[in-house]
């Protein structure tokens, strides 16, 4: 079942990533250390917004999902406890995006559909700026 499952999760983080329509931001040369002016020219429009890390917690770290992903090297130990399936873990695609709101709403998808299946399970979305 669960192999199922986390197929019908990934594809549905693949859809959700490729739909993510992230804000855009323009990043450039600040004109001294403690300046947020720009220096002129230096501006560069960045289309899929901020960088970063987005990743999937469970806890605790037992129960069926976690028995599938163990057998099938998927995630780790979570820092806190738990257990941690990253972006890439999810799909090779959305892992190697630098766009941390396409890896979350990625991510978002993921959980959705696993907790379509078990709405009881303490299943998350973390992220992380980069």
């Amino acid at each position: 079942m669960w192999d199922q499952v986390f197929k019908e999760a990934c594809e549905a983080a693949e859809k959700a990533f490729d739909e993510c329509k992230p804000i855009p931001m323009i990043v450039g040369q600040a004109a001294n250390l403690f300046s947020n002016e720009i220096v002129p020219g230096t501006e560069e429009f960045v289309e899929d917004g901020v960088c970063g890390f987005a990743w999937v917690n469970v806890k605790p770290a037992r129960g069926p999902l976690i028995k599938y992903c163990k057998e099938n090297n998927i995630g780790r130990n979570g820092v806190y406890g738990g257990w941690s399936i990253s972006s890439y873990d999810i799909s090779r695609r959305v892992g190697h995006s630098q766009s941390m709101q396409r890896k979350e709403s990625a991510c978002r998808a993921f959980v959705n559909v696993i907790k379509s299946y078990e709405p009881n399970m303490k299943i998350w979305v973390e992220t992380r700026l980069d």
